[in-house]
């Protein structure tokens, strides 16, 4: 009674669907079974071949949308009805685990028959491969396709064993062909990949006019970096290099092609593809995410640049004098800019740099904290150095062309950067000072004050008491004016002596000069003291100390001879002009 009830109750659900129009899709005709059989366990099922109402019901209930198709390989197996309390998104999601499980089943190297079964549980009949569920038969289905549980689960085998065998063999065959068509594909590629180098080494080796072009280009100031026979050997290597690059790839990229392919090596397959697949993923994923904190960093540097164009325009005007500040000199301009520019960079990098892909990881922050610990212990004397240029430029002591002293070295400044100064002594030799070492020292510009005429030089003599200073002061100031590059048309900047100091033994006296040719100095003081020994020389003064003249032993002067005859024929010449010149009876 009970089963012709939901007998009844089917029939009239059938009849009316095509009223209502409730869950009607399109389906395709199953294939016609005329006899199959498979095992379960020990027990044999075998369909009876003139019993097609089966495969009639479920059309009739497919056309009329009472049901979701199973079709794996195009076909209809058989479908799935879900009743109206169950959602029919439900019915189509084990729709599609059905067909992946099936199309799986299919591309396996191989499956046993005998793995395929049915078994009876609480709530039907179940359709297994081994442990894996395939679908269910329970009296839904046997009341919409009027068998018996047993009857639909063995069609339901049968078909699904027939679909498998079937397809399993063409898709065997296409994993053979494919095979073969990828070893005939990749021996083409790699013929002609050795084709195109080949090809393109002996362009190469033909091209003498595009390298001596290549070696022209990579030509900084008249030093030729690249000759043309380095820049063939370079290109021909890179050639080699490239061409194995590409032909290990291409023989990589199919070695997990094939693998995958089949059952027993796909493991190894999928391995060898996510170690091709998951870096390039992850890269454009990286650099995915990365998009937005670039246009960040893009806004930031176009920023700085507008802030640094208006600073360059500034400075400029301020070097060539046209923006004038108080208290800013214009040789401040572009050190001040300069200085301007890396203190912006140092800031762009501080906002730029959490921004920067990795900069949280840790291995970045080991790297910043290591590069911090060398830069701040193994730095100390660059910083040093560069604070005493930055020191150096705004306090102006001395600039280039400049003949100063300083760390006792006296030349002319040729050249001064952030972090040292080069001086060129006279003897033409560039010593290199570091800034730091100026600062905590002193300077000294023989430039600066010789522009105005008031460099004085000075040099000193010991003359014993014995000789009256006034012949010593008139001796030293003909010594100065004889000399060149000293000043003499100058009444306020005539020499002077000045007597340093009393010692024991001797009178200590200075001759001072004014010149302003800072740059002839050593020639200066050369002629100075020679002019020094000629005068005393010739006016029969010894320039010696006491301790000399403590050993003195009777003998003649020290003084040439030929000086001496000089100063006698001098003062005989002087005699005679005040004897022919007698002086007025008034002087009397």
């Amino acid at each position: 009674m009970k089963d012709w009830i939901i007998r009844w109750i089917s029939w009239a659900a059938w009849l009316l669907a095509p009223m209502t129009g409730w869950g009607q899709t399109p389906d395709t005709l199953g294939i016609v079974i005329d006899s199959s059989e498979f095992y379960e366990e020990t027990e044999r099922f075998v369909l009876r071949p003139g019993d097609q109402s089966l495969l009639y019901y479920q059309d009739s209930l497919m056309v009329h949308g009472r049901g979701v198709p199973v079709r794996p390989f195009g076909d209809t197996l058989f479908g799935l009805y879900p009743s109206r309390r169950q959602p029919w998104r439900l019915a189509r999601q084990e729709r599609r685990r059905i067909e992946h499980y099936l199309i799986d089943l299919a591309n396996r190297d191989r499956f046993v028959p005998d793995s395929l079964g049915i078994k009876a549980d609480s709530a039907g009949l179940i359709i297994l491969y081994g442990d894996s569920l395939i679908t269910r038969i329970g009296l839904k289905e046997s009341s919409l396709l009027r068998h018996s549980e047993e009857e639909v689960a063995r069609w339901y085998a049968d078909r699904i064993w027939g679909d498998l065998q079937a397809n399993h063999a063409d898709i065997l065959k296409g994993k053979y062909w494919f095979l073969l068509a990828s070893l005939i594909i990749t021996i083409l590629l790699i013929l002609a990949i050795n084709f195109a180098f080949s090809w393109v080494r002996k362009r190469v080796g033909k091209s003498n006019n595009t390298l001596a072009k290549i070696s022209k280009v990579l030509t900084f100031k008249h030093v030729q970096l690249v000759t043309p026979d380095n820049a063939e050997r370079t290109i021909l290597g890179i050639l080699g290099i490239l061409r194995w690059v590409i032909l290990l790839f291409v023989a990589y990229s199919l070695l997990p092609v094939i693998l995958t392919k089949f059952g027993l090596t796909r493991d190894i397959g999928n391995t060898l593809m996510g170690w091709i697949i998951d870096p390039i993923t992850g890269f454009f994923n990286s650099l995915v995410a990365f998009i937005p904190n670039l246009i960040t960093i893009i806004i930031y540097i176009m920023i700085y640049r507008f802030i640094l164009r208006g600073l360059v325009y500034i400075f400029q005007e301020i070097g060539a004098g046209n923006i004038r500040i108080n208290g800013f000199y214009s040789e401040w301009a572009i050190p001040t800019l300069n200085l301007l520019k890396f203190l912006g960079i140092i800031f762009l990098l501080i906002f730029t740099f959490p921004l920067l892909p990795g900069s949280s990881g840790q291995t970045f922050q080991a790297i910043s904290v290591f590069l911090g610990a060398v830069i701040s212990l193994g730095s100390s004397s660059v910083v040093a150095n560069a604070v005493g240029g930055v020191v150096l430029t705004y306090m102006r002591p001395f600039k280039k062309g400049d003949r100063i002293q300083a760390a006792n070295v006296t030349g002319d400044v040729v050249e001064r950067n952030i972090l040292v100064t080069r001086i060129r002594t006279p003897k033409n030799e560039v010593v290199t000072v570091p800034n730091a070492q100026i600062v905590n020292s002193h300077a000294i510009n023989y430039t600066t004050a010789s522009k105005m005429g008031n460099l004085i030089l000075h040099t000193s003599v010991t003359i014993g008491y014995d000789v009256p200073w006034e012949q010593v002061q008139e001796l030293l100031i003909t010594a100065a004016n004889k000399t060149k590059g000293i000043i003499t048309d100058n009444e306020m900047k005539q020499p002077f002596v000045l007597q340093t100091s009393l010692d024991d033994y001797y009178v200590a006296y200075e001759i001072n000069a004014y010149t302003d040719k800072p740059t002839k100095m050593p020639a200066i003081y050369s002629e100075l003291h020679k002019n020094i020994i000629i005068e005393f020389g010739k006016a029969n003064v010894e320039i010696l100390s006491p301790a000399y003249r403590a050993n003195r032993d009777g003998n003649d002067l020290t003084i040439p001879e030929n000086l001496l005859q000089l100063g006698r024929e001098e003062r005989k010449d002087s005699q005679s002009t005040e004897d022919k010149n007698p002086p007025p009876e008034d002087s009397k």
